[in-house]
């Protein structure tokens, strides 16, 4: 299948940014990009061998031929079909290959923040529903705290056009009980239900950013 070129130091089918931050909320899929970023085209087996090798930190001889033919099958039936679904791999005349080369260096940045993002993969699964994506850019845009009916407010505007003051009741309602307490377990920001403020923090920026790169 041939991948159109869609702009410099870009090859990639149209993408699609649910798609490819769900292909990201898991350590597997993560891995598996890693590892093709690091050696470009490869057979399904060279790559099973690397993923197996990686996830269970064990040289590349090291690993056994069986686990490794485990490995290969899950990756043929869950892992590079969502990739390939995502547009962020090609899988061609035998080998698997990345479909698109990010404009920053994802890897590097994922790598930077490990320690502090507890879970990558609820990071990306949240960030994969454009309701997540916009309040977190709505507070990163913010530089103090924010109520949550003016986060709401705001959400309302982005999310409808007409009459979207009919909205913030619900929205409001979300954001206090699934969208912030959700966040906040992640720590990406702060909650106040008390005094119903939001508080951002340097974290929720650094995601964002990362969210916004992938999404291009």
């Amino acid at each position: 299948m041939a991948i159109p070129e869609t702009r410099r130091g870009w090859q990639t089918r149209e993408p699609n940014t649910e798609q490819t931050l769900e292909a990201f909320a898991s350590e597997r899929r993560r891995t598996i990009l890693s590892v093709l970023d690091r050696l470009s085209a490869v057979t399904a087996e060279e790559l099973a061998t690397h993923v197996l090798a990686a996830e269970s930190e064990k040289s590349l001889t090291a690993v056994s031929e069986t686990e490794v033919q485990e490995v290969e099958t899950m990756l043929h039936h869950q892992n590079l079909p969502k990739l390939e679904a995502a547009g962020l791999i090609t899988c061609s005349g035998g080998t698997v290959s990345l479909a698109r080369y990010s404009p920053c260096s994802v890897w590097e940045f994922i790598s930077t923040f490990e320690t502090n993002v507890h879970d990558w993969d609820t990071v990306f699964s949240a960030f994969a529903s454009e309701r997540y994506r916009v309040v977190a850019s709505t507070l990163d845009s913010e530089v103090v705290p924010m109520d949550r009916r003016d986060l709401a407010e705001a959400i309302a505007e982005h999310e409808y056009e007409d009459d979207h003051t009919a909205h913030v009741d619900e929205l409001e309602a979300e954001l206090h009980h699934v969208v912030l307490p959700k966040l906040e377990a992640l720590d990406l920001l702060t909650y106040d239900v008390e005094t119903e403020r939001v508080h951002s923090n340097e974290l929720l920026e650094s995601v964002t950013r990362l969210v916004s790169c992938l999404s291009q």
